[in-house]
């Protein structure tokens, strides 16, 4: 992280996770970035993955641990990742 500016950015991104679709997309689209919101059901995850086109520059936002099944998930990602198909990106 190069600056403060940068760093609360990624810090809004994160606390988007919890946050409707449409919030999310209006946070990016007063930004000019490009967003896509990717709902992973085979592990009840969610990704936001954006491309500010002017900076050349991509983030990968993953909601972290929300519950108990959450933790046995990510102990079996950690073991046992998923293959190619277990993952479905527009």
């Amino acid at each position: 992280v190069g600056s403060f500016d940068e760093l609360y950015r990624l810090a809004q991104i994160a606390s988007l996770n919890g946050s409707s679709e449409a919030d999310i997309l209006a946070f990016f689209e007063v930004r000019k970035e490009e967003v896509k919101v990717l709902e992973l059901s085979s592990c009840e995850q969610r990704a936001i993955v954006t491309t500010n086109h002017k900076e050349k520059l991509h983030t990968i936002s993953l909601r972290g641990t929300k519950n108990y099944k959450n933790v046995a998930q990510n102990l079996r990602l950690g073991t046992d990742p998923p293959k190619e198909d277990d993952v479905e990106v527009p």
